[in-house]
């Protein structure tokens, strides 16, 4: 009567006693197996509800929405640049135009000072075309920015003198891979060429390269410099132990750790995720935190694009009246979007008996198409 009395006891006060038998009595040394579905044996709780963060399929979906968006806006630009310079019947016009409007805000407004700063701009312009000689680019855009860049499927402009008006030839050349663009001519003019890249671009980096206009008389342009954006494709990717992009350094201070890559280990395979991680205290230890770090490192001009679909599969892996509180895990910090190397950590956090921290996310990262990140 008196062993039973102590036992009841010895439970009331440390309920955990009791959870262990209740789950076996197998030695804490080696460690629980965990399950094809990412857990410990004995679930029987339901995990939390996930985070709100955005799933790969909606950060890919995001950034072709900004892709399309982005080449829309350059086409209406081009077009309305087009437009604009039909009008009033080509660049030289334009500038005497808007000189003209300066010239008549100036006697309006004598105390701005910005006016004579944009009257001497036009007047150095002007100026320039009508020494003019030979075949010569002045200027780029692609209506998008203020640098000498070039995207492939974008419209762009290019600015000079004496290109004739007839159509000629414009070639955009890459020295360091060897590759010609192809180009398409949408106008030309005495002063203007309206062209595009055409599009898919694919297998070459960003890349310095010269663009160079040769008349329908034969004449030639001196080279000019431009930088070719390469188009971009999005991948996910995942850690593994024998991974030179993504590595996982995982912290072992419960009874089970476990930091795996979901797409390369066969026993994480049925869940869709670049990475989780797992910390599982059995039984009988103060609660324990740590903090799991992926590092990634990327070539060939890729970068990290997002941390996506991080979800806190946290639970108690016992009955209520056994177990702790869960685990919990902080949403990754640490990295740097859009660089080449950087280093993800999560932190989390486990109670005493049968309390799991659990979590899985993804890594996006974006790059040239065609072009390996490795």
């Amino acid at each position: 009567m008196r062993q039973m009395l102590l036992f009841v006891l010895l439970v009331s006060a440390f309920p955990w006693i009791d959870g262990v038998e209740r789950q076996g009595a197998q030695p804490r040394s080696p460690k629980a197996i965990v399950t094809r579905d990412f857990g410990v044996p004995g679930h029987k709780s339901a995990p939390r509800a996930p985070s709100p963060a955005l799933s790969v399929t909606q950060v890919i979906e995001q950034f072709a929405r900004r892709e399309r968006t982005a080449l829309r806006e350059n086409r209406e630009r081009a077009a309305a640049e087009m437009t604009r310079l039909r009008r009033v019947g080509g660049l030289q016009a334009l500038w005497k135009q808007q000189l003209e409007q300066v010239s008549a805000r100036m006697k309006a407004d004598p105390s701005n000072p910005r006016l004579p700063k944009i009257s001497d701009d036009l007047r150095t312009k002007l100026a320039s075309f009508a020494v003019c000689q030979t075949t010569m680019i002045s200027r780029i855009s692609d209506f998008m920015v203020d640098t000498a860049q070039i995207r492939a499927g974008y419209t762009f402009i290019i600015n000079g003198c004496r290109f004739g008006d007839k159509i000629g030839t414009v070639r955009l050349h890459a020295p360091a891979s060897g590759i010609d663009f192809t180009l398409g001519t949408i106008e030309w003019h005495d002063d203007y060429i309206f062209l595009n890249v055409e599009a898919p671009v694919s297998g070459i980096q960003d890349q310095p390269s010269v663009l160079q206009v040769t008349t329908a008389a034969g004449a030639t342009s001196d080279v000019f410099d431009v930088m070719v954006w390469a188009q971009r494709s999005m991948q996910k990717v995942a850690a593994s132990p024998t991974s030179n992009v993504l590595n996982a350094t995982c912290a072992e201070t419960t009874d089970f750790d476990e930091c795996v890559s979901l797409f390369k280990d066969p026993q994480f395979q049925i869940i869709d995720h670049s990475l989780g991680g797992i910390h599982w205290s059995r039984c009988c230890f103060n609660g324990v935190s740590g903090t799991d770090r992926y590092d990634l490192s990327l070539k060939n001009g890729w970068t990290l694009y997002s941390v996506a679909g991080f979800e806190d599969r946290s639970l108690t892996t016992c009955s209520e009246s056994f177990g702790n509180d869960p685990g919990k895990v902080d949403q990754p910090t640490g990295y740097v979007i859009g660089r080449a190397a950087t280093t993800i950590e999560v932190n989390w956090w486990v109670d005493a008996n049968c309390s799991e921290a659990m979590y899985v996310f993804d890594v996006v990262v974006m790059g040239p198409l065609g072009v390996p990140f490795e």
